[in-house]
């Protein structure tokens, strides 16, 4: 069993750039993708650790 547990980059590498194409890009056309969220109000926190590294 060569290889378990390995990820294999190049079957990555194939099956990212067949999304790219099935979703569109490099055939001339806009890569569409979702809009983001609507931005919401800043987070408040009262943790010690987050006022010390703001």
């Amino acid at each position: 069993m060569a290889g378990a547990g390995i990820p294999d980059g190049d079957a990555m590498a194939r099956a990212l750039s067949q999304a790219a194409v099935d979703g569109g890009w490099g055939n001339g056309t806009a890569l569409s993708v979702p809009a983001a969220p609507p931005v919401g109000p800043p987070a408040t926190t009262n943790n010690a650790v987050c006022v010390l590294r703001s």
